[in-house]
């Protein structure tokens, strides 16, 4: 005779927003004998008993309690006080639900503050994909201050409520406990009142606050009625306020598990959802909750109402996030449903298995079971339903969750198991623990208890090693009735888990045909708890949703260019070189990587931009698939754990002369801001060796090349030629910096040619310019090399307008026009550039100049050396400059220049980046896969600048000052204009 038991469902059921259940459904184990099953129900009750959030050590409104962050080692959270006397176990040292900080705002917030690294920096982004949450940023802010200001003074009212005397004896003291809810009230009207007259079209006190002071016959002009209120009756009043008004915040509930177990809804928008993954939920019917009922599309078994526990469940898996009620870890996975419980709310072995065998049918891919037997963490019978023939093969490719059980005991007897050991590596067992991670009262643990095969037990399948835990204690779930209610047990620890796996499933469905790997990731990547290593009461540790989405190590990435391996540590490398990580996020690059499992690759869409976070990505022969964002900060953790206006004056003498021959040298101190290398002389010097006809003039010298393109009056200035401020031939400014030489010839009154010489080497061994100390080098770059030879000719058209015109040839040893990178993104490779420049003279009325130039530059394509970059088709850039220069302004010797340029900007080309990378999702085969990272951008850099020099102190003294805008350049932010200001005064004596 199959023996039936009230069936409980879930663990132990809050029911804050309900009435109490059934008595079918609240019955304990007591008396249940070793054939009957339960749904873990009954005696765990979140405010009475051995629960009771606001007894114990702790004051739950007061000390520095942060819910969502510990230290290292899982201690308490700031300053706790004592308040009721004996530690109760439920809650132990935090409340999660209030303090300083609440879990809805700040750094814990999956919506705002800290939590993403792009999310929060793209506005964008942020719009797009929030966009059905409307206005709700400044209404956000309101909430925010309202509990900052709420949750101490609950803290207050409930330590004074809790310490009053009869009321007979004081009522003034009553009195003031009502004036203080009184005061919570108003405020409360004040902030949300709008928000429920939208939604319900009453005022805050008839839509909402009336009703809950009614059901627990609170009476504000009254205070008599306060006195019957226990303190249970008081933390589930409080409880009930909170979820009740943040049920018309406009965004769904952010509860205390999320971060516990390293979730929040944009790992699971950047994955999905689980949309190509179905679960199988053995559990109570959903009957009235239309969200879960828009995910189930079949429902079997029996047709039961009145047990709400599969809707909890239901809406931990796949609660939508929709900006409203509970949100799911899977919210777009299917789901099939079977009730195994009849109109007595009880089951049998019989049904359990009629319940598998449906779901399996269906071709589930995890199944989620919160039922077992009583005073058993995993009771044998399940040998008969997991391993029954008629089930061993439709279940070759399921994973089983299991929740443990709430008799809060150790499993002590073995478990004899006469089946294929196979299935075993495919189950999961499902403890609790509370926000601080400690493992729940009521929760089953597996002990040291072994499944025995063949009357052999085997370490590996002792039940510690099928075991993690997840959080079950006061977890808000939906109510089947519209509402939502917190609940406590292992059955809503369980779904969590459930959810985690479809999340993998769905991201890499050939893992849909090896659920063992996807155990084994589950239990790989818990967060260790109790003692080090797999133990007798946490087993693998707590559940990490981020971690199991995650690559196992960053050392075990594959990465390639081509068929060739780049090894991590050059990944590694990159990524620690300053600026490296700044122009991936300017290019929205895309880093593709993966990792190798018995069966398959786990690939990995790391965004290195915010550009590219959350944006879908595909190649030729895969689905699309959305960045993960919340793999940027895991991998830049892994990769750090294992320059005034006119130029300086210059000062020359003769150095000798011949008949024929002038020879001269000038020095013009370096700028104070400017970086010096070892063995670098404090200035820049140039020697020039002229004719005295002036027909052929040779110059060399070291510093900047600036003397080189002197005969342009308009252009005389370092920034001119610097590829990042002046549009003057910037492809010969790259090699400008070291040493320079160059002759000119005039081979008519009227035309000149010429030919320049320029070599930069920055070795990157620099020494401070006040103690001479040498500078470490933080960069990790090797040093820049570039080389540039140019050839130009000069014509005078009139006395009024002259042009020139040049050709320039740039070769560059580590790096492409200017750039570098390190490890597997180096530019190692020799990248020559050619650029034609042509610039034109007008000397105009009233002692002003007026000069232009502008410059087309080709790069040839190149392959960089041990590198997974390459530039295939090359590429095109440009620039220009206008210069207007006056003189005589206030005195015959004054100058004002002012320009405009747009500096070297890239036109056309791209980065091509091949390397391997899953190109079969099903089968998670490789192939080759080539990403084009664009090298210029929509945004064009310009620079404008006004400069004024003036002789001072008849000429002892120069006075310069100058005024500069620009955008867009390397030195500003894109989009932003930024301005700079400066005024040097240099005195001789």
């Amino acid at each position: 005779m199959m023996h039936r038991s009230a069936l409980l469902t879930g663990a132990a059921i809050a029911a804050i927003a309900t009435s109490a259940l059934p008595p079918a459904m609240a019955a304990g184990s007591d008396g249940q004998d070793e054939g009957e099953i339960t749904a873990y129900f009954g005696h765990i009750d979140p405010f009475f008993g051995q629960i009771d959030p606001f007894f114990g050590q702790i004051d739950p409104f007061f000390g520095h309690i942060n819910p969502f962050y510990a230290d290292g080692n899982n201690n308490s959270f700031g300053d706790i006080s004592p308040f009721w006397g004996t530690i109760e176990p439920f809650w132990g040292t935090i409340n999660p639900f209030f303090g300083d900080i609440a879990p809805f705002w700040g750094d814990i917030s999956p919506f705002f503050g800290h939590i993403d690294p792009f999310y929060e920096t793209d506005p964008e982004f942020y719009d797009k994909l929030y966009a059905h949450y409307g206005d709700l940023r400044p209404f956000w802010g309101d909430i925010a201050a309202f509990w900052g200001d709420v949750g101490p003074m609950f803290g207050d009212i409930d330590a004074f409520w809790g310490d009053i005397r009869p009321f007979e004896d004081h009522a003034g003291d009553w009195s003031e406990l009502a004036a203080m809810l009184s005061e919570v009230d108003a405020q409360a009207g004040q902030v949300w009142g709008a928000a429920i007259e939208a939604r319900t079209g009453l005022s805050y006190r008839e839509g909402f606050a009336d009703a809950l002071y009614a059901k627990y016959g609170i009476d504000l002009d009254d205070p008599s009625t306060l006195e019957d209120l226990s303190a249970g009756d008081r933390s589930m009043f409080f409880m009930e306020f909170y979820d009740g008004l943040m049920g018309f915040s406009g965004v769904d509930h952010v509860d205390h598990w999320m971060a516990t177990i390293n979730w929040r809804p944009s790992i699971t928008q950047d994955l999905g959802g689980g949309a190509d993954a179905r679960i199988g939920l053995l559990d109570a019917n959903v009957n009235f909750n239309d969200d879960l009922l828009d995910n189930i599309s079949k429902s079997e078994g029996y047709k039961i109402t009145g047990n709400f526990h599969g809707a909890a469940v239901g809406s931990l898996l796949v609660g939508a996030h929709d900006g409203k009620g509970v949100m799911g870890i899977a919210p777009d996975a299917d789901v099939i449903l079977y009730n195994p419980f009849d109109e007595t709310g009880t089951s049998n072995w019989d049904d359990i298995g009629t319940g598998i065998e449906k779901l399996t049918r269906h071709k589930v891919d995890v199944i989620n079971m919160s039922l077992g037997m009583p005073g058993w963490t995993f009771n044998e019978g399940w040998s008969q339903i997991l391993g029954n023939s008629k089930h061993r093969n439709k279940l070759e490719d399921v994973l089983v969750v299991k929740a443990a059980g709430n008799d809060g005991i150790a499993q002590q007897m073995d478990v004899t198991w006469n089946a294929d050991t196979n299935l075993l590596d495919q189950l999961i067992i499902v403890g609790s623990v509370g926000p601080t991670k400690q493992i729940s009262w009521f929760s089953n643990t597996p002990g040291e208890a072994c499944i025995v095969t063949w009357n052999y037990c085997a370490e590996h399948n002792k039940l510690k090693y099928k075991y993690v835990v997840a959080p079950g204690e006061m977890i808000l779930v939906a109510d089947d009735d519209g509402g939502v209610q917190r609940v406590s047990g292992t059955s809503f620890a369980a779904p969590l888990v459930s959810g985690t796996a479809t999340l993998i499933m769905d991201r890499w469905p050939w893992l849909q045909r090896n659920p063992e790997l996807v155990a084994d990731i589950i239990f790989n990547t818990a967060e260790d708890l109790g003692e080090p290593g797999v133990d007798s009461v946490y087993g693998w540790g707590l559940l990490d949703v981020e971690a199991a989405l995650s690559p196992y190590a960053f050392d075990s990435l594959s990465i390639f260019s081509g068929w060739n391996y780049v090894a991590p540590q050059k990944l590694k490398d990159a990524i620690l070189t300053p600026g490296v990580l700044d122009v991936w996020e300017e290019k929205g690059v895309v880093l593709s990587s993966f990792e190798y499992y018995p069966g398959g690759y786990r690939d990995f869409l790391i965004p290195l931009s915010s550009r590219v976070a959350g944006e879908e990505y595909s190649n030729w022969a895969s689905k699309r698939q959305r960045t993960q964002g919340y793999l940027y900060k895991r991998l830049i953790d892994w990769a750090k754990n294992g320059s005034g206006f006119a130029e300086q004056p210059g000062y020359t003498a003769p150095v000798g002369a011949g008949q024929n021959w002038r020879l001269s040298m000038t020095a013009t101190p370096r700028s104070v801001a400017e970086e010096r290398r070892i063995g670098e002389v404090p200035f820049h010097s140039d020697l020039m060796l002229a004719s005295v006809d002036g027909a052929l003039t040779m110059r060399a010298g070291t510093g900047e090349a600036t003397p080189l393109f002197a005969a342009s009056e308009a252009f005389g200035f370092a920034s001119d030629i610097d590829p990042m401020s002046g549009g003057v031939n910037p492809v010969f400014g790259f090699a400008s910096g070291s040493g320079y030489a160059g002759t000119a010839l005039s081979l008519t009154g009227n035309a000149q040619v010429s030919l320049s010489f320029a070599a930069r080497i920055n070795d990157r061994k620099y020494q401070d310019v006040d103690t001479g100390q040498l500078l470490a080098d933080e960069t990790g770059l090797a040093p820049y090399q570039a080389q540039a030879a140019s050839l130009g000719f000069d014509y005078r058209l009139t006395d009024r307008v002259s042009m020139n015109v040049s050709y320039t040839v740039l070769d560059e040893t580590d790096g492409l026009l200017g750039a570098q990178g390190g490890g597997a993104l180096s530019l190692d490779g020799k990248a020559g550039t050619s650029s034609t420049t042509m610039g034109v003279d007008v000397a105009l009325p009233r002692n002003m100049l007026l000069g232009m130039s502008a410059t087309r530059a080709e790069t040839q394509e190149t392959e960089f050396e041990d590198s997974i970059l390459s530039l295939t088709d090359g590429a095109s850039s440009s620039a220009y400059e206008v210069a207007i220069l006056k003189r005589g302004i206030a005195g015959i010797a004054d100058q004002l220049r002012f320009s405009f340029a747009q500096p070297l900007h890239v036109e056309d080309g791209a980065l091509e980046m091949t390397m391997l990378a899953v190109v079969d999702r099903e089968t998670g085969d490789l192939g080759q896969m080539t990403q084009y990272v664009p090298l210029g951008g929509s945004r064009r850099p310009y620079v404008a600048e006004l400069l004024y020099a003036s002789p001072v102190l008849k000429g002892r003294g120069n006075l310069g000052t100058f005024t500069r805008a620009e955008t867009n350049t390397r030195s500003s932010n894109a989009g932003i204009v930024e301005y700079s200001f400066g005024t040097n005064l240099r005195l001789s004596f």
